[in-house]
């Protein structure tokens, strides 16, 4: 699926990771609150979505790094900066 990039992502508030496919079209602030979104209605009881949130490179040489919101995944995949599986964080 070229349209999509599969990305792996921490939930620190409860150390479990999730794995989203993620439409390249799609900024980071969109995909960050939909996640929120997707996590919080499975885990009710230890999780509640933010109003805001953002991702954080969890590896790699932009680890500790926020993704910056208004930017499209499929702009960080083209370059380079975001590849299928890598981790990050929903902070």
């Amino acid at each position: 699926m070229k349209d999509k990039i599969l990305l792996k992502v921490l939930l620190p508030a409860n150390q479990q990771t999730y794995e989203f496919r993620v439409p390249l079209d799609l900024s980071v602030a969109q995909g960050a609150q939909l996640m929120a979104r997707i996590v919080a209605a499975q885990d009710a009881a230890r999780y509640c979505a933010p109003q805001e949130c953002g991702l954080m490179f969890c590896e790699g040489p932009s680890s500790g790094e926020l993704l910056e919101e208004g930017v499209a995944f499929g702009f960080l995949a083209a370059s380079d900066l975001l590849v299928d599986g890598i981790l990050l964080a929903l902070m």
